[in-house]
């Protein structure tokens, strides 16, 4: 008879995992990743100036997409993998991280995965609160095969430096497992004047293992590659040929390929279309960094977007911070895509703008010809990016590095139902 601890936590048992927070459905997890900011119970009691504290508070809006769920599950997946396979009652766990050797049992490569869309489409914040599901760190007094308490790294996200080079975000990561961890492992190696960058990330590497860092995250890949001219850029706009962004340094890429291979722990990349592009251009590396999922988040390119229309759109309307407000129409929604070019991160400052826009009207009300001036005003220095990202020009959108995209049409399909 089959025990039912045994079918709902197909891990039991290993002490790297047991802690972690129990196997959530799709529903569960996007119900903790739902953020809804306080609201007055009475918007036309509270003064203007008192609202502009609450209006600030809609930053905190997060409603997750299907996509997002989507992640999560990918995050769980890896994460609980990744660790399971490093089992420390398993004598080859330790050989792996005594000498790098798995032993005579082959090993499959560690699964990775890939997470894309322009800045502002809200990758980055959805990853990081998908992370936050789970406790950072873990301490664990008693550990198998060890006389000493183990601290574990559950997750750790870095970003690419903007240089891309390889003793940069060695140091970025030892800065950030030190602060994680609080110890100061790094310290001597961080003080000296002279860095070696490829040594540095082994030992960093060497620590993560030891300490069986759950996940790595990497944010902002496409820092890693030199972008073509801006006039290289206008120039091929209308050409079919693709232009090739050069990798910085290739110790960096070296690292990332070692992870999977001999550290054994995953690694979640993200960054812009340019950076995916630049980083999927060889199947070798495309295989390694998407065998565990891919995810784009898309800008929303019309109202009738379906995330949108039926779930962001309407918890939207309900922040309305005036005595007054509109009625939902898509006359309303038509004109938020248009002047944010769908972006996620823009809607909520123009929604932001349009309010204060309102409040200096004097007449407790939000008008259509708010978020018209908002955009007009608060958000100019947006407008030519915006404007290139709604044409759909390749001259346009060739004037902004991180908006040229590349053909990621297959992996896209490949993770889509």
């Amino acid at each position: 008879m089959s025990r039912p601890d045994i079918l709902l936590n197909p891990y039991q048992g290993n002490v790297l995992i047991d802690h972690l927070p129990p196997i959530a459905s799709r529903a569960q997890v996007l119900k903790s990743l739902l953020r809804l900011p306080a609201f007055p119970a009475n918007i036309a009691d509270v003064p203007i100036h008192v609202r502009m504290h609450y209006l600030m508070m809609l930053r905190e809006l997060h409603v997750p997409s299907l996509e997002e769920g989507k992640l999560a599950d990918t995050v769980d997946i890896l994460l609980r993998s990744g660790l399971h396979s490093r089992d420390p009652r398993n004598s080859r766990t330790w050989a792996l991280i005594c000498n790098g050797q798995s032993g005579s049992v082959p090993k499959a490569s560690t699964p990775a995965a890939l997470v894309a869309g322009f800045s502002g489409t809200g990758k980055t914040a959805a990853i990081e609160n998908v992370l936050c599901r789970y406790p950072q760190t873990l301490t664990h007094k008693d550990f198998p095969m060890s006389s000493k308490p183990l601290k574990q790294v559950v997750w750790l996200s870095v970003e690419v430096p903007a240089s891309g080079r390889s003793g940069d975000l060695a140091a970025g990561l030892m800065q950030q497992w030190d602060f994680v961890t609080q110890d100061n492992r790094f310290d001597s190696t961080l003080k000296r004047t002279r860095r070696n960058g490829s040594a540095m990330l082994d030992e960093w590497r060497q620590v993560a293992s030891s300490q069986f860092l759950g996940l790595l995250h990497l944010d902002e890949i496409q820092n890693l590659f030199k972008s073509p001219t801006l006039a290289r850029r206008r120039s091929n706009a209308n050409s079919n040929k693709k232009l090739e962004l050069s990798l910085v340094e290739d110790a960096c890429l070296k690292l990332f390929l070692n992870l999977n291979n001999t550290s054994q722990f995953p690694v979640l990349f993200s960054g812009t279309p340019d950076g995916v592009s630049a980083l999927t251009k060889r199947l070798a590396t495309t295989q390694r960094i998407t065998t565990g999922g891919y995810h784009h988040f898309p800008h929303f390119s019309d109202a009738s977007d379906a995330f949108f229309e039926k779930t962001f759109f309407p918890v939207l309307m309900q922040y309305q911070y005036v005595a007054k407000p509109l009625k939902m129409s898509r006359e309303l929604a038509e004109l938020i895509v248009e002047l944010s070019g769908g972006i996620l991160r823009v809607i909520i400052a123009l929604w932001v703008a349009a309010h204060r826009v309102a409040f200096e009207r004097g007449t407790d009300d939000l008008q259509l010809n708010d978020f018209k001036y908002a955009s007009e005003t608060f958000l100019a220095p947006l407008k030519p990016a915006l404007t290139a990202l709604r044409s759909r020009d390749p001259k346009l959108v060739a004037d902004f590095e991180d908006m040229v995209q590349q053909d990621e049409h297959f992996w896209a399909s490949f993770w889509s139902p």
